[in-house]
């Protein structure tokens, strides 16, 4: 593993979230980061792939100032990636990955 994606698993089992994505045809699970500095997402979306866009929410602890998000993975990408960093990550994060897994099987019976 590099050092860079090294990097990436740490910084994902911190402060990244796995969801379920629901669209009109299917649920997918779904990678996501937020931050209010935007340097840690672009050194991810370097490092990994992915684009960082502005959101519309504000941060709790900063109401004056808007956070960006990393957006990369979903769905079958997802799985391949969590795969490679899967031993990297405390069990809580691969915990709350099987949960969205478990999730999307669901709604796909």
């Amino acid at each position: 593993m590099s050092i860079e994606l090294a990097w990436a698993a740490g910084f994902i089992d911190g402060e990244g979230c796995f969801h379920v994505r629901d669209y009109t045809s299917k649920a997918v699970v779904a990678l996501t980061i937020t931050q209010v500095d935007r340097r840690p997402l672009d050194r991810l979306a370097n490092a990994i792939g992915g684009v960082v866009v502005k959101g519309p929410r504000q941060h709790s602890k900063s109401p004056n100032s808007q956070g960006y998000h990393w957006i990369r993975f979903q769905g079958k990408k997802l799985d391949r990636f969590f795969a490679e960093i899967q031993p990297y990550l405390s069990e809580p994060k691969r915990e709350q990955y099987t949960r969205c897994k478990e999730r999307v099987e669901e709604r796909a019976a």
